[in-house]
């Protein structure tokens, strides 16, 4: 453990990892690795946001609530960053929902009673529940218990508080962008109260942005996390939303389109395969090529012979996409499925069923056959053009080395 930390010990994100791993067993000693970390930055939602210990936290603050609901109470009391807040109440409220609603409703209400941050949107105003307004978290932990808990009991409770909410003209803040990027909305889809009160939450955003486009520093994020919730509970609306950030949000550019349309895919591809397509139709270029991986990888996990198809589909021409696609098909078979295996290596595009490709085709993702960066952002990979490059030459020339060793070894 001492050698993880001195590796991960100038890295948040690591030692956050490391964290939640050792939660696991030791609780007291993850929040101690948690005091370890240093604040960070990243780009988040459309704006750089500043990290620190309690993203951590919250984060183990949920993973504990379904086992140790006390424990999770005591370590969300500890939060005093806004987002972490937000996404603890959400997160804790829906695990704990699980197993006991009636428990998830008294921490929604204890939680929400106790925090005041007005300059931030989640207000606590005592006994007068002046926070039960039209606040984006609250209404998404609202759904999230209803969405797990199978207690009828509890779903008109979380209805009760849900149409005690006020609506509010300023409910309207920027880690909301953030939020959205960082839980997962899915299991909402097809519970029915769940998902009214998520999409009317999401459509009263939309209204919203009508008047804060401009405000934006990095609108592709914010529009693309904004459209792929959409997307989850209504593809069509989730386009359309699209086509109006295309006309209206600033700092538009070459990308923007298909890098908001590629967050809608991923999203869509998760639960329905044909509306993936669909929106896969509308994105040009390279961003074409990310969406159809992405796709493929989220179809596999629910219908892999849809997979394989859509693999099918790609035309001979584009042979590294082709590639790319069965390879990350053929990784997921195991050794004993031969007929399947051998089925894979037969849709391989010509040039690269040569024993160079195909001996460790199942080993690693094609070989780095379209070779992908380590930056988060399409936009960062386009751009370091030198990069791919090199990591072209490294995946590649080596095995044109050993070919001419070979060779010249055999001539002499």
């Amino acid at each position: 453990m001492d050698q993880t930390l001195s590796i991960a010990k100038n890295s948040g994100p690591a030692l956050e990892a490391v964290s939640l791993e050792v939660g696991r067993r030791d609780v007291d000693r993850a929040v101690a690795i948690i005091e370890m970390i240093e604040p960070f930055e990243e780009i988040s939602g459309g704006e750089r946001v500043r990290r620190n210990g309690d993203s951590a936290l919250a984060s183990l603050a949920i993973q504990v609530a379904e086992h140790k609901p006390e424990l999770a109470e005591a370590l969300s009391q500890k939060l005093a960053d806004y987002n972490e807040r937000a996404r603890a109440l959400i997160g804790v409220s829906r695990v704990m929902a699980r197993r006991d609603g009636q428990r998830a409703l008294a921490f929604f209400d204890n939680f929400v009673d106790r925090i005041t941050d007005t300059d931030h949107g989640l207000e606590g105003a005592g006994a007068d529940h002046d926070y039960r307004r039209n606040r984006l978290p609250i209404q998404l932990a609202l759904a999230f218990m209803a969405a797990e808990s199978d207690d009828q009991a509890v779903e008109r409770e979380v209805r009760q508080r849900w149409a005690e909410m006020k609506p509010s003209r300023a409910d309207f803040q920027f880690y909301y962008f953030d939020i959205l990027a960082r839980i997962d909305l899915l299991p909402i889809r097809g519970r029915a109260v769940a998902q009214e009160i998520a999409t009317s939450s999401l459509e009263a955003l939309v209204k919203r942005m009508h008047f804060y486009a401009p405000t934006f520093r990095h609108a592709y994020d914010a529009t693309g996390e904004l459209a792929a919730a959409l997307a989850v509970f209504d593809v069509e609306k989730g386009l359309e939303f699209v086509e109006w950030a295309c006309e209206n949000m600033p700092g538009r550019d070459a990308l923007f389109r298909e890098e908001v349309l590629l967050k809608v895919a991923k999203a869509v591809g998760r639960y329905d395969s044909a509306a993936a397509m669909r929106v896969i139709d509308r994105i040009m270029g390279w961003h074409r090529h990310l969406a159809l991986v992405a796709v493929v990888k989220a179809v596999s996990q629910y219908d892999f012979d849809r997979a394989l198809a859509i693999a099918d589909a790609v035309e001979d021409r584009f042979a590294r996409t082709k590639a790319e696609l069965l390879g990350i098909l053929g990784n997921q078979l195991r050794a004993e499925q031969l007929d399947r295996i051998s089925a894979v290596l037969a849709r391989l595009p010509r040039y690269v069923q040569s024993d160079a490709f195909r001996e460790p085709f199942f080993g690693r993702v094609a070989l780095g056959i379209a070779p992908q960066g380590s930056h988060r952002s399409v936009r960062a990979q386009l751009r370091h053009t030198a990069r791919q490059v090199r990591v072209s030459l490294c995946t590649v020339t080596p095995t044109h080395a050993a070919k001419a060793k070979v060779l010249s070894s055999g001539t002499r």
